[in-house]
């Protein structure tokens, strides 16, 4: 609304009074003129006011469709986006600046998706390599505990306690019996 304020009112505004101030300036100069002079100055003033809104009008329409809707657009897809839909449209394709600048804003649009899809996907992936890593190791530590439980004899050196006696003095012999 304020845009056909200022591209509609105040030229005609300003024109009207441009008109009063020359008609009261003629009118002061020369007293001789005829009302047919300030008519035909009246009207011919008219005609450029006329004239002057209906070409702020164009250029207010032709403004608004090239500029003011396509920033809307995508200051509205930026919103949409800062919240998580990116499945937002923008519609404006022109060869100018602001048609290169919907294409980037698109583009981005795009590899911000699939980057986030990717890494949607390689979360997925991660969380079912590390439960299959957990099952593998309770497998492994279950298969472990079955052989030294099942095979005393057969347990290797390491995992077999060592008893160690002392003398009499405290002190541990030097052999130690398994």
């Amino acid at each position: 609304m304020i845009q056909i304020l200022l591209f509609i009112c105040v030229p005609v505004f300003s024109a009207l009074v441009l008109l009063l101030f020359s008609a009261t300036y003629f009118a002061a100069n020369d007293p001789h003129h005829s009302v047919e002079v300030y008519g035909a100055f009246a009207v011919i003033m008219l005609l450029i006011i006329a004239l002057s809104a209906r070409m702020n009008y164009h250029f207010y329409n032709m403004t608004r469709n090239k500029m003011l809707i396509p920033l809307q657009q995508l200051s509205m897809a930026a919103r949409a986006i800062q919240h998580g839909n990116f499945n937002v449209i923008v519609d404006h394709y022109s060869d100018d600046e602001l048609g290169q600048m919907c294409d980037t804003f698109r583009t981005m649009q795009t590899n911000l998706k699939s980057s986030i899809a990717e890494r949607a996907h390689a979360n997925t992936s991660r969380k079912i390599l590390f439960s299959g890593i957990a099952l593998l190791a309770g497998i492994i530590s279950h298969a472990w505990y079955e052989i030294l439980r099942l095979s005393p004899r057969s347990q290797p050196s390491w995992a077999t306690p060592k008893l160690c006696s002392s003398d009499s003095g405290g002190r541990r012999k030097s052999r130690c019996s398994t």
